[in-house]
């Protein structure tokens, strides 16, 4: 059954991204795979952060404990696993996701196609059926692909430049995580201008 959605007014990312995710929820059996695929960018950051810690825990009990083999060796093993739990939900977060970015996809192609067959003759009197054809599958193909963008890249960013912020806080001194947060912003900027 499809629903009647409001177009977005604009084609900018902040329109867009809220008209997605109408789009993709309106099943309620697709609503878990997403919180799921959530749950696992948090899992995988998490387990992501928490491996070099362990390895720090490892090198500390070599170099300060009397007998360091024990402690050594547990934080070694709760390194690869930390290791293996991030690369596991990292892996499974596609598999999870792909049925509401499939979703996504096929809903768009269906609002597209379907606003393009209410235009007049005169539209398309002057344009190419194939060309056509190609601009409608590219825009299914790029709206599943923005849609991963910002689940799977942005969101997990942003997580993960909030946790090792902290971290760094906590370790060191408020400027560190100042410097990081910067570099940070010097970097998505040069980026952007770049792109």
């Amino acid at each position: 059954m499809m629903h009647s959605f409001k177009i977005p007014s604009s084609s900018e990312l902040v329109d867009v991204l809220p008209f997605l995710a109408r789009l993709a929820l309106v099943d309620s059996q697709l609503v878990w795979r997403m919180l799921f695929a959530l749950g696992l960018v948090i899992v995988s950051k998490a387990a992501g952060l928490m491996a070099p810690l362990y390895f720090k825990q490892a090198v500390d009990a070599l170099s300060t404990t009397i007998n360091p083999i024990p402690l050594a060796t547990a934080a070694i093993a709760f390194h690869g696993l930390a290791r293996a739990i991030n690369s596991l939900a990292k892996e499974s977060q596609a598999i999870i996701f792909t049925p509401v970015a499939q979703l996504a996809g096929r809903r768009i192609s269906f609002y597209s196609l379907s606003h393009v067959l209410g235009l007049d003759l005169f539209f398309h009197l002057g344009r190419n059926t194939g060309s056509l054809s190609r601009m409608l599958e590219r825009g299914a193909r790029s709206i599943s692909m923005i849609f991963r963008a910002v689940v799977f890249t942005f969101l997990p960013t942003f997580i993960e430049l909030v946790a090792v912020c902290v971290i760094l806080y906590r370790s060191f001194d408020w400027r560190i995580s100042g410097i990081v947060v910067a570099t940070f912003a010097a970097y998505f900027m040069w980026t952007v201008g770049l792109t």
